[in-house]
């Protein structure tokens, strides 16, 4: 037995909509850009360099329930690039740098004492390596996700099986 479905499809010319907003809002300034949220559509119109009116100088980025999720490409407004994201690197500082290596992933890998010396202190289940290496991070102002814990890791497993310790390391 299959289950019945209904889908209803509703396509709504953006024009209309920018048409609408202008007139509900009094809005004068061009449309700069349009984009879809998971649960909005969103028109972000100039700032006040087109002369707006009193009542939209306060509105610059109005956003307006969509009633389908359709594709921004489908757009004819040209888009301005989203601000790039800073990368969160992983804070290192007070860490002694043990060595450089180039890892079986072809990258190079900078391998730091202290979870050197964990690895290598005593026989850690992969779990327990795991759960001493998130402590390093984390003891350091980190807050690593999940592949990041895995990445130190792995490499610093890595290099131990490479470079053996020898008797005299603490």
């Amino acid at each position: 037995m299959t289950a019945e479905e209904v889908r209803l499809v509703v396509r709504k010319p953006l024009a209309d909509i920018e048409q609408e907003v202008r007139r509900k809002y009094g809005v004068v300034t061009p449309l700069l850009e349009t984009s879809i949220e998971p649960d909005s559509l969103v028109l972000t119109f100039a700032g006040t360099g087109g002369g707006p009116s009193p009542k939209s100088a306060q509105i610059e980025s109005l956003t307006v329930p969509s009633p389908t999720r359709e594709s921004s490409a489908a757009t004819s407004t040209p888009r301005r690039r989203s601000k790039r994201r800073v990368r969160q690197r992983t804070k290192t500082r007070g860490w002694d740098v043990l060595g450089k290596f180039r890892n079986s992933g072809g990258q190079t890998c900078t391998i730091y004492r202290p979870m050197y010396d964990v690895l290598t202190s005593r026989k850690l289940r992969r779990r327990e390596a795991y759960s001493e290496i998130r402590k390093i991070l984390v003891a350091n102002g980190n807050n690593p996700k999940p592949a990041s814990v895995e990445y130190y890791l792995k490499n610093t497993l890595e290099y131990i099986s490479a470079h053996p310790p020898t008797g005299g390391v603490s």
